[in-house]
């Protein structure tokens, strides 16, 4: 499986973007101001839109075009934190399970099986816009007046 391409912004601030090698690549148009967070959303995806957003923004990062997947990434990281705090409050990483035949065992709580996935989805999305910190750590980022 070949490696996904890299965004032309990605490449710029990287330092990479060779001219020989750019391609027609779709500009879509940049919000002019962060958009307000969707109704739908709970307080840590309400959270981390007016924690992350602004920063994709100002990076241009952050399209119209990009802003399902942000949402998607804000949704994500809202399961994972409810996740974490409903398995803080339990206490336990495992509960105490008995099936129909009356054995009882010990089983992982679906929590955790819900914070690794949640895991996962992010670390997917943070790829997409350039955010580990690997790929932070081969970006320039540009110099505001």
């Amino acid at each position: 499986m070949t490696r996904p391409t890299k965004p032309t912004v990605i490449k710029q601030m990287a330092g990479t973007l060779r001219k020989d090698r750019v391609k027609n690549e779709p500009r879509p148009p940049a919000f002019i101001e962060m958009p307000a967070a969707p109704e739908y959303f709970d307080e840590h995806a309400i959270e981390e839109w007016y924690r992350l957003g602004p920063v994709l923004k100002t990076l241009g990062l952050l399209t119209v075009a990009d802003r399902s997947l942000f949402i998607a990434y804000c949704l994500s990281y809202s399961r994972l934190a409810s996740a974490a705090e409903s398995l803080q409050a339990a206490g336990e990483l495992f509960h105490e399970y008995t099936n129909k035949v009356g054995a009882t065992n010990f089983v992982a709580r679906p929590e955790i099986a819900v914070i690794q996935k949640e895991t996962l989805l992010l670390k997917a999305i943070c790829a997409e816009f350039g955010l580990s910190p690997s790929a932070r750590g081969r970006m320039e980022v540009p110099i505001q007046d």
